[in-house]
């Protein structure tokens, strides 16, 4: 599952700096200060992609090499198993800034080689679960929001992660039926979570997760790791 999640990202990457080449014929006819913004805007979003494939191939590539040689000791995954199917899937690889309590974890330099957290959700013998995993490693990003989730009240664990996610995965996809008979303030907080750090300014999402909001999700049944050096 973070294989698939992970590649899908790599993958999306590449895609994505095909389009941008694509876009700069896009000011045609406009004015020089459009042109020079609509340009400048692309070569931020250029940097950012490629800073962002550095760091998602250097995972990628270890993980492939740990799956050609039957290694399970590269990864390490959390489960958190719910009693009943979700009303979001995720699918998303991404440098996280901060943990699930708003603490900063990485600072995100050029020259820094920044630790992916991969997430993603799937149906098991009719049940949902969600996948958190990271490369197996002291002190990594993913095993310090993993610690976290262990020591999360159930009660408030699985709002947490939707939370976390839509604030930081553009792969997710929400029920309708689910999103249309949410309460305004449940939906005004997925559409600012969405928002958060989508601007010109390069900033990153990092808005505090409200812990003490829920969104009526399956009960968690369970939580448990996969995978690891034993």
């Amino acid at each position: 599952m973070a294989y698939r999640t992970l590649s899908r990202e790599y993958y999306g990457k590449n895609a994505a700096g095909h389009l941008r080449e694509t876009l700069r014929g896009a000011d045609k006819g406009k004015s020089i200060i459009e042109q020079l913004q609509l340009q400048r805007l692309l070569a931020l979003i250029d940097q950012g992609n490629e800073l962002a494939k550095k760091d998602l191939k250097h995972t990628h590539d270890k993980i492939t090499q740990a799956m050609a040689e039957g290694r399970d000791d590269v990864l390490r995954s959390l489960i958190i198993a719910f009693g009943a199917i979700l009303p979001f899937m995720v699918a998303a690889a991404w440098s996280p800034f901060t943990d699930l309590l708003g603490k900063r974890i990485q600072e995100g330099y050029g020259d820094e080689l920044l630790e992916q957290i991969l997430v993603s959700s799937f149906v098991a013998n009719g049940l949902g679960c969600i996948c958190i995993s990271w490369l197996d490693k002291p002190n990594a990003p993913g095993q310090i929001i993993a610690n976290q989730a262990r020591e999360m009240p159930f009660e408030r664990l699985g709002s947490t992660v939707l939370q976390f996610v839509a604030m930081h995965a553009e792969n997710i996809f929400y029920d309708p039926v689910w999103f249309e008979n949410l309460t305004p303030a449940q939906r005004k907080r997925l559409d600012t979570l969405a928002a958060a750090g989508v601007d010109t300014m390069g900033s990153v999402p990092d808005m505090p997760i409200d812990r003490n909001l829920s969104f009526d999700l399956p009960p968690i049944t369970r939580i448990f790791d996969v995978g690891g050096e034993t």
